[in-house]
């Protein structure tokens, strides 16, 4: 007679199969410009949201301060126009006019501030940067591939049409 005592017991199961990054993305400037910084190098860990590289901004800052002060002039006119309309010294369509220049100074705001975050590439996602193909002082065209970072954790298992998703223990 032996006594039963629960015990662990390894399975393994040996099939031939390609290990893959599970994802693999080439990172591009989303507008062209003079490089000012890279921040990251070949083998360099990221996370999601590192800022890799920045173009130069200049431009786009003066763009960002321009669109805030004529936000700021179309505010103060439509406040002005909003009193001469309550005591009915203006037209309605006039009224119109500088509503739309308000609402037009609000988009470009906007728009500026699209441009300033398009001055930085920025890393969607964990991984590590396998190429770099950018210096500082570089002009590159919008579109132009800087980085390929790739994804290790987890990582896809390919056999035959089959793909498992395996993560770090």
């Amino acid at each position: 007679v032996t006594t039963v005592q629960p015990q662990t017991v390894e399975h393994r199961v040996s099939l031939p199969g390609r290990i893959e990054a599970v994802a693999d993305v080439r990172l591009a400037t989303q507008r062209p410009g003079m490089v000012a910084e890279v921040l990251v190098d070949r083998g360099a860990a990221v996370r999601a949201g590192d800022k890799l590289l920045v173009l130069d901004r200049r431009l786009a800052q003066h763009m960002a301060q321009r669109a805030e002060i004529e936000l700021a002039d179309a505010d103060r006119e439509w406040s002005r126009w909003q009193e001469l309309q309550r005591s009915g010294a203006v037209s309605s369509s006039d009224v119109d006019r500088v509503r739309m220049r308000l609402d037009l100074a609000r988009v470009a705001r906007e728009e500026s501030q699209v441009g300033l975050s398009h001055s930085e590439v920025v890393a969607p996602t964990n991984g590590v940067i396998v190429e770099r193909h950018a210096e500082v002082g570089e002009h590159l065209p919008e579109g132009c591939p800087v980085f390929r970072l790739v994804t290790m954790d987890p990582v896809k298992v390919r056999d035959h049409g089959i793909s498992l998703v395996v993560s770090k223990p």
